[in-house]
């Protein structure tokens, strides 16, 4: 029947399938050369989409430039009134600990700034450690309030409520 026992495979006898005719050339394969273009693709698709946006994108309404002009001023006066208030937290801790009975045992908590009542007005409660006379440490508290704006920096009170 087949001449060895490789022929009956070729010939697709024991399950083999089909093989390629002899005559026939093998089709090369592109594949390196379509792998190559996907990454091209991939990357300038979304290159190509942003450029289109930025040319097709409508210009901003007087009404979109002063709103974001007054989005930045105010983000500016943020960071200056955060300075200022970095600089009177330092001020309401030393004050605190000029305080105490045990000003080496002071460990200071977090402060908490709240609006006051007037324009440019805050409330600044801070937590603290420290140690009492018997030396136990205690929980406490400060209050003070500031006036906190681009052109002042002050603190107006500091209240010790339960010291």
């Amino acid at each position: 029947m087949f001449k060895s026992f490789t022929d009956g495979f070729k010939q697709g006898y024991y399950g083999a399938g089909k093989q390629p005719v002899a005559d026939q050339p093998k089709a090369k394969s592109n594949f390196k050369f379509k792998k190559r273009y996907i990454v091209y693709a991939f990357f300038a698709i979304p290159l190509a989409l942003g450029a289109v946006k930025g040319i097709v994108s409508e210009p901003e309404t007087p009404a979109q430039i002063a709103a974001r002009i007054a989005q930045e001023q105010a983000q500016e006066l943020e960071r200056e009134i955060s300075f200022c208030k970095s600089k009177l937290e330092s001020n309401i801790r030393w004050e605190t600990k000029q305080r105490l009975r045990d000003p080496d045992s002071f460990k200071a908590g977090n402060v908490r700034w709240l609006p006051g009542k007037a324009k440019d007005s805050y409330e600044a409660v801070m937590t603290y450690h420290a140690r009492n006379g018997f030396g136990g440490m205690n929980p406490g508290m400060t209050v003070a309030s500031a006036i906190v704006s681009k052109e002042t920096c002050t603190l107006k009170t500091i209240n010790f409520p339960f010291s």
